[in-house]
């Protein structure tokens, strides 16, 4: 932008001005609007910022609608301190809103992701239960839980929830079948990994109607 645009401009304002004074005078116009005032800003803001194609016009009228519909929820007297509590207001529910969104994507994830696992569960059971049928075994563990700890650890979790005779005689009994089934050495300060599973498949056969399950 030159300085010869800008003087050529200056006088374009001016000549618009001077209309915009005598239509107002003829015709009883009213002029007193932001946008005609902001004219007369022309020129300083084109030397700061730049030319209009450096301008982008697109939040302002966004904004300018809902000034407008704030505006008319207003009893039209000392409107600004009722359309900030409106815009307070919309922006509060705007953002109930997109926490309601928020969660019923995650629930409908979460969905998805139960259904999947229930597939995958059913398609485990059905392998665990031609396993049992191939074995001489009529029970078999599934569902193995995350990580493998040990026995004190698992007697340290039951303490810690308050189970403190639950505890001590899960230790006793645990290591009362050891040493009976397993090996009369075994001691409560041996170290043994426990894997916790949370399901125990079972085939069976009736003894009404022999039939298996």
């Amino acid at each position: 932008m030159t300085e010869d645009r800008i003087k050529r401009l200056r006088g374009y304002i001016k000549t618009y001005m001077d209309y915009c004074s005598h239509v107002s005078t003829q015709y009883n116009k009213n002029f007193d609007f932001l946008k005609q005032h902001l004219t007369t800003h022309i020129i300083p803001d084109i030397r700061q910022k730049g030319t209009l194609d450096n301008y982008e016009t697109r939040v302002g009228e966004g904004f300018h609608q809902e000034v407008q519909e704030a505006y008319k929820q207003t009893n039209c007297k000392d409107t600004e301190p009722q359309m900030a509590r409106i815009d307070e207001n919309l922006e509060a529910v705007a953002r109930i809103r997109m926490l309601i969104d928020n969660a019923s994507q995650h629930e409908s994830t979460l969905a998805k992701t139960t259904r999947s696992d229930e597939v995958q569960s059913s398609s485990n059971a059905t392998q665990i239960r031609g396993t049992l049928a191939r074995s001489n075994e009529h029970w078999i563990l599934g569902s193995p839980a995350a990580g493998i700890t040990d026995a004190k650890g698992l007697a340290d979790e039951l303490v810690a929830r308050g189970l403190v005779n639950e505890a001590m005689e899960f230790q006793n009994t645990l290591f009362n079948f050891l040493r009976k089934n397993i090996s009369p050495d075994c001691v409560e300060d041996s170290h043994l990994q426990v894997q916790v599973f949370q399901c125990l498949y079972l085939t069976y056969q009736s003894l009404e109607d022999w039939k298996e399950g």
